[in-house]
């Protein structure tokens, strides 16, 4: 059996600051409207890190397992209470197994995947349309699948 494994991580930097703010306007009793707002956008990084484990089951079976890190800035500045954006953590897990879709052709291959991913938002206080203090954040959980065919 074959094993392959990899480490991968990555920076971006977006500059978000040469944009304006959007003007968005949200109705509802425990939002905040910023339809009069302009605040200014930060630049902000992003950070990713992952492994992945491959392994050939049999020839050409292979499967894989992923394990990925991000951590993702606001681009609200720091103590603004009237921007809903915070900055975000992600733990994701994942795999995927491929397998020929003809015996006589193992190049011939179609791949199915399946990654659950937890979102982490960092907690913030903002004031809503009758000034009180509104907590936003906290947890999303995902899951992602898919079917690849190679001709």
């Amino acid at each position: 059996q074959d094993h392959h494994q990899g480490v991968f991580f990555d920076v971006r930097r977006s500059l978000w600051s040469a944009y304006e703010s959007p003007d968005v306007e949200v109705t509802g009793r425990f939002f905040v409207n910023n339809s009069d707002v302009n605040e200014e956008l930060r630049d902000a990084n992003s950070y990713s890190l992952g492994y992945e484990y491959k392994m050939d089951i049999s020839r050409p079976q292979q499967a894989a397992v992923r394990l990925g890190l991000e951590f993702h800035e606001s681009v609200a500045e720091k103590g603004n209470s009237r921007l809903i954006d915070m900055d975000r953590k992600v733990l994701s897990l994942g795999g995927s197994m491929s397998f020929p879709t003809n015996m006589r052709d193992e190049e011939s291959l179609a791949t199915v995947s399946l990654t659950v991913q937890g979102n982490q938002l960092t907690k913030k206080m903002i004031k809503n349309l009758e000034g009180e203090n509104v907590s936003v954040g906290g947890s999303a959980y995902s899951v992602v699948g898919g079917f690849q065919y190679q001709l």
